[in-house]
């Protein structure tokens, strides 16, 4: 039954492959992507300054990923395929979803990963997705569990939607990072942690 509900929470089908060091399927999010799922499959995704967020709800053991690039979009746009490149879009569609399988927001947590700040910019895109996400699951209140967001670093991210568990990657960057400036993850770490 679930996997009835589960099809139609997708706004378009991902990317598939099998990952044999894991032993799972992968779920590779891109760009505007947003993923619910009762399954035990990893959901993997690429960010720079744009924001993924990963809901797990710890009773229905199910959760779900987006992948946002702005963080708001027009009223206009939505259930279009390009609503959910916005955050207001994007995080509405993950709610709604979990909602569909029957979670309830109070059982619901979150992690938010991404907004790096990629490029030196007045307009800093990657600190205006992450704001744009506390403000948001704040309103809906959803409680943020974990989270690695901000410095100049790309990530990929690799979120379990049965365990609640999230693997996460910083990749090696090309700006020039001042010695002491970044929190415990070492500076040239590009090594999995588990978050979550």
């Amino acid at each position: 039954m679930i996997e009835e509900k589960l099809s139609s929470t997708r706004i378009s089908e991902p990317l598939r492959f099998i990952d044999n060091t894991l032993g799972l399927e992968v779920v590779q999010l891109l760009p505007g992507h947003c993923y619910v799922s009762a399954k035990d499959e990893m959901l993997s995704t690429v960010l720079g300054s744009c924001v993924s967020i990963c809901l797990y709800d710890r009773l229905l053991k199910a959760g779900g990923m987006n992948h946002y690039l702005l963080p708001v979009g027009k009223e206009e746009l939505s259930g279009t395929v390009d609503a959910t490149r916005y955050g207001n879009h994007a995080i509405a569609q993950l709610i709604q979803s979990l909602e569909q399988l029957g979670s309830r927001t109070h059982s619901m947590e979150a992690m938010v990963f991404g907004g790096g700040t990629m490029f030196n910019s007045e307009q800093d895109v990657g600190r205006r997705n992450v704001e744009f996400a506390w403000s948001c699951l704040e309103k809906h209140h959803i409680s943020i569990g974990s989270h690695d967001v901000g410095y100049p670093f790309s990530r990929k991210i690799r979120f379990n939607p049965v365990t609640g568990k999230a693997m996460i990657k910083r990749l090696p960057t090309l700006q020039k990072i001042e010695p002491g400036t970044l929190d415990t993850l070492a500076e040239n770490d590009a090594s999995w942690r588990l978050c979550g």
